[in-house]
């Protein structure tokens, strides 16, 4: 996830499955797997939502949260951190592979994931939120390797006994 995509749709609906699994009294843990900007593109525009009222009737109280950050342009994901937003456990450590040889990207998202692991240890909900999805073959082991979850990152959260959502 970038930051830049903070309050779009897609987080419209991760976090309103997530709310309807915390009011069902399932504890959640969220890594961002966030990743450094990139602004090549016009992405993270999806925002048109905040001015459909059927989008509010789904989740009011979200809705009206994201539209706070999305108007006040505190595009981050820190600040959907927030306790109305959603009661959870967050790791928000940055995978930044920028300038990093190989050696060093393995090395740096081996310490970033064992911090993950244990920051959100102990949940019955982990949701991992990459920005595009479970590794595929020609990302393994490139500079944009940070944007994909790896499956054994999957395994051992499930190896901790939570159950995982990846978006």
């Amino acid at each position: 996830m970038q930051d830049r995509y903070t309050g779009d749709l897609g987080d419209f609906s991760k976090l309103g499955i997530l709310r309807a699994l915390q009011t069902a009294g399932l504890s959640i843990g969220v890594n961002w797997y966030l990743t450094p900007d990139e602004n090549h593109n016009g992405d993270g525009r999806h925002v048109k939502y905040l001015n459909q009222e059927e989008f509010k009737a789904c989740d009011e109280e979200l809705w009206l949260e994201l539209k706070h950050v999305v108007e006040s342009n505190q595009r981050k994901a820190c600040y959907l951190e927030n306790e109305n937003i959603l009661q959870a456990c967050f790791y928000s450590e940055r995978l930044d592979f920028t300038g990093k040889t190989k050696a060093e990207r393995e090395s740096v998202r081996k310490a970033w994931h064992k911090k993950a692991c244990i920051t959100l240890a102990g949940n019955d909900i982990v949701c991992v939120d990459p920005e595009n999805g479970l590794i595929v073959p020609s990302a393994v082991g490139r500079p944009k390797e940070n944007k994909y979850v790896l499956y054994d990152e999957l395994t051992d959260y499930y190896a901790q006994q939570s159950s995982v959502i990846y978006y």
